[in-house]
């Protein structure tokens, strides 16, 4: 019958406005519970990672406090995602309940008068249910399918953020390299209203040792940074070899300069795997004559399993200053022509540095070696030092050249401070 067919139907314009209405409030609920989720795992994954400082600073209590509040706004959201999650069901059920009621109703009626067989009403009313069934099934799915896609638009987010650094189509393979640095008017920010590096130029010829210096946030780790292509400069050029480095691919340049930071990072597994992280192909031997030249050596035998030692997450099973030694074998097992040390001494105590130095002094024969320190006892040596201060290449000559000059270098040495960073703002101006 289509008279009672189209009044069977007429409820489902109404499910498609409710639907409409639903949709944005339950989108912008799934996507606060998954923020509100990620909020609540960050802030715990944090308290279980500094728990030792958490415990030193007795901040045990407010930390709980704190992410007990994290977990009830969690848990508010969530619940306000299932309600509407949810509400789409009965209101399917409602629906069906309707149009079940339309079909007595009027169907009853055109009974009565004759115009419609019972049979026909009965068959109506499976027929309704059979066609909200699915519909009540779909509205479960779709609720589903609404949080998959919040998660998936969260992991999207991710994916979309633009390269900032790529390789040009027709990027040189760099097969050979010489070691030579050059930058040629070099300026750099983060952040627009603050200048990290302003017009720096200057050129190191192969198989020289340099050490750049000066106070925090003079723009020294940004120039590494800068050398191994983490950033691309906002003018200017950096070169090796003379080649502008966004012209050379960044597997060539990685080939050819390797970094050791100040902050060293080791990965699950072994000793001796993490040794040779960046060369796979060197065997026991290779990195076993790295480690003694870094001194390395004898507390790697003194551990058990000697190089087959397995490591923590993070090397957390190593002190620091064994970490660092690690991190410069590493470096070394890499063997390339140009090695940047990025406060790669801060953590070592004064004798292993000696040591480390006098290794260093062997081994960088013939390469290019960029020397980031804080110390001015690890710069002496250098047979250039550049000296920076707010992003500007101020001074630049070997020790007693810049002491000659009686310039920044020489004052913040007769100031008689073991590091730059210890030397007041005032000294410095």
């Amino acid at each position: 019958d289509a008279e009672l067919g189209l009044l069977t139907l007429s409820i489902v314009p109404i499910l498609l406005v409710v639907r409409y209405f639903w949709l944005p409030h339950a989108r912008a609920a799934f996507r606060r519970a998954r923020e509100t989720n990620s909020m609540a795992n960050g802030a715990l994954a944090e308290a279980i990672h500094s728990v030792r400082t958490v415990k030193v600073m007795v901040r045990g209590r407010e930390n709980h406090e704190l992410y007990s509040d994290l977990a009830d706004l969690n848990l508010r959201t969530h619940l306000r995602a299932a309600k509407l999650a949810q509400v789409n069901v009965p209101i399917v059920d409602g629906l069906t309940g309707g149009a079940m009621a339309i079909i007595v109703v009027v169907g009853g009626r055109m009974v009565f008068s004759g115009a419609l067989e019972l049979g026909v009403m009965v068959a109506f009313l499976f027929y309704v249910q059979r066609f909200f069934d699915p519909i009540r099934s779909l509205t479960i799915q779709y609720s589903m399918m609404q949080r998959a896609m919040v998660s998936g638009q969260r992991i999207l987010e991710v994916l979309d953020v633009p390269e900032t650094v790529t390789d040009l189509p027709d990027a040189l393979d760099l097969v050979n390299c010489n070691g030579a640095i050059s930058f040629d008017q070099v300026s750099f920010h983060y952040t627009p209203e603050i200048s990290v590096l302003e017009a720096v130029s200057f050129s190191v010829s192969p198989g020289e040792k340099i050490a750049i210096v000066g106070p925090t946030g003079s723009g020294k780790s940004t120039t590494a940074a800068l050398l191994r292509r983490f950033y691309d400069p906002l003018s200017g050029q950096v070169c090796i070899d003379g080649h502008d480095l966004r012209t050379l691919s960044q597997d060539s340049i990685g080939r050819h300069v390797s970094m050791v930071l100040q902050e060293p990072f080791l990965f699950s597994g072994t000793i001796f795997e993490n040794i040779r992280y960046a060369s796979v192909t060197k065997n026991a031997a290779d990195v076993e004559r790295a480690a003694r030249v870094v001194d390395a050596h004898d507390f790697i035998a003194r551990l058990p399993g000697g190089y087959q030692f397995v490591l923590d997450q993070g090397g957390g099973n190593l002190s620091l200053g064994q970490r660092q030694l690690l991190s410069f074998a590493r470096a070394l097992v890499a063997d390339t022509r140009i090695l940047v040390l990025d406060e790669a001494t801060a953590n070592v105590d004064s004798y292993s540095e000696r040591k480390i130095q006098r290794a260093l002094n062997i081994l960088l024969e013939g390469r290019t070696a960029i020397v980031i320190a804080h110390r001015l006892a690890t710069i002496r040596d250098c047979d250039r030092i550049l000296v920076l201060n707010h992003g500007r290449l101020v001074e630049e000559g070997s020790h007693q050249e810049l002491m000659d000059i009686d310039g920044l270098y020489a004052r913040l040495c007769r100031l008689n401070y073991a590091s730059f960073d210890d030397v007041p703002s005032s000294a410095i101006r």
